[in-house]
């Protein structure tokens, strides 16, 4: 029996190309903790955290639609890890200790200008992770309303949509856990290049 195709299956544009451009979301936007050792797709959530994957369809003449979030991400890591399981003949139960160790060899102490995602195509073929070093983890804010009124780490200089920023008087602009070589709170260890990823943990003890 067949099924008509969900209109989020016959997506127009998946941003699927983030996990090689690179973007923020390792973190979590009021605390600023890191909650993952690796930038998935990125997105931004209907709460304008930036995390997770950034979908876009078509529902008709001049309606498009979006979602995002982890809710996105965790399944396509998970198609992920099912191809690394399905190379290398094994389950990796919690495979952080081995992204980690991918990545400390291929960045060293200050990161590998080679897989700088800022390089697009540029980029050197080996690579197991495109480093992000561009962006931050700035969210968009508004001012609060009723009970405890005002501006919360957000700048807003103008109009009713500000950034957050690290300045506890609002007064002015301060980005957030700015990416850099290596790793960093915005984005991790960077966003994967999963062929690589794949035969790089097939090259693992396993």
């Amino acid at each position: 029996m067949r099924f008509a195709a969900f209109p989020i299956q016959t997506a127009v544009l998946v941003s699927i190309a983030a996990l090689v451009a690179g973007c923020g979301g390792s973190g979590d936007e009021n605390t600023g903790a890191s909650d993952d050792q690796l930038t998935r797709v990125c997105g931004a959530s209907a709460g304008g955290a930036v995390q997770g994957v950034d979908v876009s369809y078509y529902q008709g003449a001049f309606n498009w639609a979006g979602a995002g979030g982890t809710s996105f991400s965790s399944p396509i890591f998970a198609g992920i890890q099912a191809l690394i399981n399905q190379k290398t003949g094994t389950s990796w139960g919690n495979t952080n200790t081995a992204y980690y160790a991918l990545a400390a060899t291929e960045y060293g102490a200050g990161g590998n200008p080679n897989c700088n995602s800022n390089l697009g195509a540029g980029e050197a073929s080996t690579c197991v992770f495109n480093d992000v070093t561009s962006g931050d983890f700035n969210v968009n804010c508004r001012a609060k309303t009723g009970t405890g009124a005002g501006l919360h780490n957000c700048y807003l200089p103008s109009g009713t949509n500000g950034v957050g920023t690290t300045d506890a008087t609002n007064a002015s602009y301060h980005a957030m856990y700015k990416a850099a070589p290596g790793w960093d709170f915005t984005s991790g260890v960077g966003t994967p290049n999963v062929n690589n990823l794949v035969n790089a943990m097939n090259a693992l003890p396993h």
